[in-house]
C-alpha cells in the first residue's frame, strides 16, 4: 500500500509542475483554448493537482503531461500509471 501512496504522490506533484506550462499555452494561444469554466481556472489558479472535468495523461514520447477531457479519456480505455501499481 505504501508503494501505491508513494506513487500517487508523486504524480500528484507530476500534474502540479505541469500547472506553469497549461497556464503558459493558455496564454500564448489565447483565452478559450481550452474552454475552462470559472471552476476550472480556480483549482489551475490554485495549483490543484486536480481539475474538474479534466484528466492528467501522461505522454510517455514526450515525457510530458497531457490535459484531455475526462468524458473522452473514458473512451479510451488503458492501463494507466497508478493502474500499475495496484
Amino acid at each position: 500500500m505504501t508503494k501505491l501512496v508513494d506513487r500517487m504522490e508523486e504524480i500528484s506533484e507530476r500534474y502540479r509542475q505541469s500547472i506553469p506550462r497549461l497556464l503558459k499555452q493558455e496564454e500564448e494561444h489565447g483565452k478559450g483554448f481550452y474552454n475552462f469554466d470559472p471552476d476550472q481556472l480556480k483549482a489551475i489558479q490554485s495549483g490543484e493537482a486536480q481539475i474538474p472535468r479534466f484528466t492528467w495523461e501522461h505522454n510517455p514520447r514526450a515525457g510530458r503531461m497531457l490535459l484531455v477531457d475526462s468524458d473522452i479519456h473514458k473512451g479510451a480505455p488503458h492501463v494507466g500509471s497508478i493502474g500499475l501499481f495496484q
